[in-house]
């Protein structure tokens, strides 16, 4: 069976978490639930929080279907 090395973008959230463990600039690593503050920002400005977050959650939904459909994973 070949397996394929998945690499989940650091614009979704598995991808984010996997960068922040896997960093060795990171110094004081700790154990977190999955969190909207270590996600990428954003490269404009929103007018309120609900906006930012919002945008950022159509991104991370937009990168995760990308890279179900690159990488072909059955769901």
């Amino acid at each position: 069976m070949d397996l394929q090395l998945i690499k989940f973008p650091s614009e979704t959230m598995l991808g984010t978490l996997v960068n922040y463990v896997t960093n060795p600039k990171q110094r004081d690593l700790k154990p977190m639930k999955a969190n909207i503050g270590i996600v990428p920002t954003l490269t404009t400005k929103l007018k309120s929080k609900t906006e930012k977050n919002l945008a950022i959650y159509s991104r991370t939904i937009k990168k995760l279907k990308e890279t179900i459909k690159k990488y072909q994973i059955k769901l």
